[in-house]
């Protein structure tokens, strides 16, 4: 197949998907293991319940302060 001009169109790059079983929550080995359901595991006064990034620095996570006062944050882990 070619574009009205002769150059050649080669088909969009097929895209591969993994399937990820999200019942089983990825274990870090730096982490308290989980006291409640919904939560990865602990780190001090924190409950982190998600994965938000990762990169070649570290990673961010989801979580939820729970000491002295109740807030979601972010924290990140290098």
């Amino acid at each position: 197949m070619s574009d009205t001009a002769g150059t050649p169109i080669h088909p969009p790059h097929r895209l591969t998907f993994t399937v990820v079983n999200r019942s089983d929550p990825p274990q870090y080995d730096f982490l308290d293991p989980p006291a409640k359901e919904g939560e990865i595991g602990r780190l001090g006064p924190y409950r982190i319940t998600g994965l938000l990034g990762k990169g070649g620095m570290g990673q961010v996570f989801r979580a939820e302060q729970f000491e002295p006062i109740r807030r979601e944050v972010a924290l990140k882990l290098i």
